[in-house]
């Protein structure tokens, strides 16, 4: 392998990770993650861990990540038979980024995420007045 391989390789793998790591923070924050993004990090790293099994140039990598992205949002509107597959390799990285995470304050968060945006969309709140709502909330104890 020479340097611009490595290179292609390791920018590949942070991605990978970033994307990871997003989701993860998604999570945490009892946003919840789509489908296509568990896919869409499933099939990074499996294609990351294959090139490098099966000595693969790490030059496929500059076709592959732009094709798995638009499979993985492709299959949020049309969920096509053979690439549904893929579903089960995102919900192992959906339990993989669970790992950790304190399951109570995601709760937490959900909860405090949906009672802020039903009081945002009742009051019509802009930023300053979001936060005007959050100090409020927690004046009262319900945040």
């Amino acid at each position: 392998m020479n340097a611009i391989e490595i290179i292609i390789l390791i920018l590949a793998t942070i991605i990978s990770f970033v994307w990871f790591y997003g989701m993860r923070d998604s999570i945490s924050k009892g946003k919840g993650v789509t489908n296509a993004n568990a896919n869409i990090t499933f099939l990074c790293f499996l294609s990351i861990i294959l090139i490098v099994i099966l000595s693969i140039s790490p030059y496929h990598l500059l076709w592959i990540f732009p094709l798995i992205f638009i499979v993985g949002m492709t299959l949020m509107v049309v969920p096509i038979f053979p690439f549904s597959l893929f579903n089960y390799g995102g919900k192992i990285m959906i339990r993989l980024a669970f790992l950790g995470l304190n399951i109570d304050e995601i709760k937490t968060n959900e909860r405090r995420l949906k009672l802020l945006s039903e009081i945002i969309y009742k009051e019509n709140l802009d930023e300053e007045g979001t936060k005007k709502a959050v100090e409020r909330l927690k004046k009262e104890g319900k945040w």
